[in-house]
């Protein structure tokens, strides 16, 4: 007797497609947890530009609800970080990940922060932002994708669960 394999499915919150056509996928923004801008070069206009990027989407308004769960409710949480990133081939610096690269990640406002990347001609890093000040942890070229992949996965961790989302405030916005 032969048995079909069926394919599981996994249950739970999921995140919806409000609109999937032509490959241009929208989704709600309460459930977007980072943004990874694509380059060849790593290079200050680079940079710039991702952490642009990064602060258009960490603009958006993002609502918060009731999680019900078999236990009972949580109430609304704010809404999560939002992560910004850089992917890129080759670096534009000499020394690629030198004084001119860590300068540039600094100089973004808080809204345009980068939080990692990675250059795998020169190396993953990763940004800790404190208070008053922010470090950069980098790795070797050779180690470049896995440690930016790992970093990721550990920030991804860190920020847990993404808020339930407020319906009823998608309603009112379109009952206008």
């Amino acid at each position: 007797m032969v048995q079909k394999r069926r394919k599981k499915r996994v249950l739970g919150q999921t995140t919806p497609e409000l609109y999937n056509r032509d490959d241009q996928k929208v989704i709600p923004a309460e459930s977007v947890y980072g943004v990874l801008e694509v380059k060849q070069e790593l290079d200050k206009a680079n940079v710039g530009y991702a952490g642009e990027k990064v602060a258009s989407v960490r603009a958006l308004h993002r609502t918060s609800a009731d999680i019900t769960h078999a236990g009972g409710k949580h109430g609304p949480v704010e809404p999560k970080h939002i992560l910004g990133g850089i992917l890129a081939t080759t670096s534009g610096w000499n020394p690629p990940l030198g004084d001119a690269f860590e300068a540039s990640i600094r100089e973004r406002p808080a809204d345009e922060r980068i939080d990692l990347g990675c250059c795998v001609a020169a190396g993953g890093f990763d940004v800790d932002y404190e208070e008053t000040s922010l470090t950069i942890e980098k790795s070797a070229a050779k180690n470049a994708l896995a440690f930016f992949f790992i970093r990721l996965l550990r920030k991804l961790q860190q920020i847990g669960t993404v808020p339930a989302i407020d319906y009823d405030a998608y309603l009112r916005g379109i009952e206008k």
